[in-house]
């Protein structure tokens, strides 16, 4: 799993840390469904057994020049808290980030970083953890399982918090490859916990089965690839209605599932749901990718954000360790 040498009497090894992006929510999924996806949060790490537990940073890419590089580093923070929970003392750290996904949009960049940093704990301390204690571990460390689950496991996952500690926290399931993805990213940042503390604390009966039935039959859809009953199934009460202030133009480009049979150049579209808490968006759709795109960034643009389109692939292979 890593390249390991001696050099002067001090034994250092080099391994590469890989997560993967997440889209978490999707409509009527809040907290339980997610995708990891072909958008990278990329780590070369050089561990030195010197006794000295330095830890230099530099950081290209997303962030860059905003990101901090001490020890509030998110993926220093992170290591350092792993370490010190299964009782180790992380070695001297030297870490190059290059990072593709952006900060504070709905992709699960804070979960991917927080991964980051517990698998470079687990390898540079040669600790014995499991993927089920990793897995709950950083679903303690970002607050949520979803996006975590995603980018640690890959693929299409489902998740949810079990009655007993022994019991599974998530399964896989199979997307039909109908689906394809569009995503639009605003030139916005957000705060996740800002987004959280818009929602209610109570919800209605009327809204819990609403939610039900609409979980219910996307989940079909995915599997089976009936999209008969898009873009009603995407349907949300429970976290879209409350954050689609968080950026100018969202409220406008969730209401095209409203106008999907009623706008020709919409073919394709099967509906338009906030990645993750926003502002980002995720167009699901089956063909005419570029145009519906461009439509949802020019809807952006209009209301006065700039953005950037993106048509990922799913992530099969979530957060990876490999030799440098």
């Amino acid at each position: 799993m890593s390249s390991c040498s001696v050099e002067g009497g001090t034994k250092s090894c080099s391994f590469k840390v890989r997560v993967p992006a997440s889209i978490c929510n999707i409509g009527p999924g809040f907290d339980s469904l997610g995708f990891a996806v072909s958008l990278y949060l990329e780590v070369d790490v050089t561990a030195e057994y010197n006794g000295l537990g330095t830890v230099s940073v530099t950081h290209c890419g997303s962030g860059s020049g905003s990101v901090p590089l001490d020890s509030s580093n998110v993926i220093v923070q992170a290591a350092v808290i792993t370490s010190k929970k299964f009782g180790a003392i992380l070695p001297s750290l030297t870490l190059r980030v290059n990072n593709a996904i952006p900060l504070g949009r709905g992709l699960g960049s804070s979960g991917a970083a927080r991964i980051a940093g517990a698998l470079i704990a687990k390898h540079a301390c040669r600790l014995p953890i499991s993927f089920e204690e990793l897995l709950l571990h950083t679903s303690e460390l970002e607050g949520h399982p979803d996006n975590v689950t995603a980018a640690l496991a890959g693929g299409c996952i489902a998740c949810l918090k079990p009655n007993h500690p022994s019991l599974p926290t998530f399964t896989r399931f199979p997307l039909h490859d109908k689906f394809k993805f569009v995503v639009v990213i605003p030139e916005k940042e957000k705060s996740t916990v800002h987004a959280r503390t818009l929602l209610p604390t109570h919800y209605s009966r009327e809204d819990m089965v609403f939610t039900i039935q609409h979980l219910s039959a996307l989940m079909v859809g995915f599997i089976t690839g009936d999209t008969s009953l898009f873009p009603n199934c995407i349907g949300d009460t429970v976290h879209q209605p409350y954050r689609q202030t968080l950026a100018p133009g969202l409220s406008s480009i969730l209401e095209l599932n409203n106008s999907i049979f009623t706008r020709p150049d919409l073919r394709g579209l099967l509906g338009v749901v906030i990645s993750g808490s926003g502002p980002t968006v995720l167009a699901l759709c089956t063909d005419n990718m570029d145009h519906i795109g461009q439509e949802i960034a020019r809807m952006f643009r209009s209301a006065g954000l700039e953005c950037s389109v993106v048509q990922p692939t799913l992530d099969m292979k979530g957060a990876t360790v490999v030799e440098d």
